[in-house]
């Protein structure tokens, strides 16, 4: 049996590159896991300060008139997203529908009152979508409703 014979250096060089290609590997892995959670937290960063923006709004503006206060709603969702918002009643109805076309084809998430704040991942048009849920009952049992798209990165 004739034995092929490699040289130790390229043995060396061999198991080194292995080795490297493996931590670049790990490495990238990790890296798209940390930037996939941090943007993630941001979106949701995101959304939680636009919900309570929205809610100082309506509450500063509890005493004024319903039109004022649809009004106030329509120019803030307009300046933070584009206006596809929504404010919900208890009962599922719109208390403050969204002034955006958009958001008649939105797939808003089914809301109870008694839920907690939780993000939800909806699809929209084949894109991804962040809806935060929140129910806000010193309001009058009003839950709030905000989508961001996921490949927004600006305010």
């Amino acid at each position: 049996m004739i034995k092929s014979h490699v040289s130790i250096s390229m043995r060396l060089t061999m198991w080194f590159g292995v080795m490297f290609f493996l931590g670049w590997v790990l490495f990238g892995t990790a890296m798209w896991f940390n930037l996939n959670r941090t943007l993630t937290g941001e979106r949701h960063q995101t959304l939680t300060r636009r919900v309570d923006r929205l809610q100082e709004l309506l509450l500063k503006n509890q005493d004024a008139n319903e039109a004022d206060r649809y009004q106030n709603f329509t120019d803030f969702a307009h300046a933070t997203g584009n206006g596809l918002a929504e404010v919900l009643r208890p009962d599922g109805r719109r208390a403050y529908p969204s002034p955006s076309a958009a958001a008649v084809a939105f797939p808003w998430p089914t809301v109870k009152m008694g839920d907690s704040e939780r993000f939800i991942h909806v699809e929209s048009a084949a894109q991804p979508y962040w809806v935060l849920v929140r129910p806000f009952p010193s309001m009058g049992n009003l839950c709030f409703c905000w989508p961001r798209h996921l490949s927004q990165e600006t305010c």
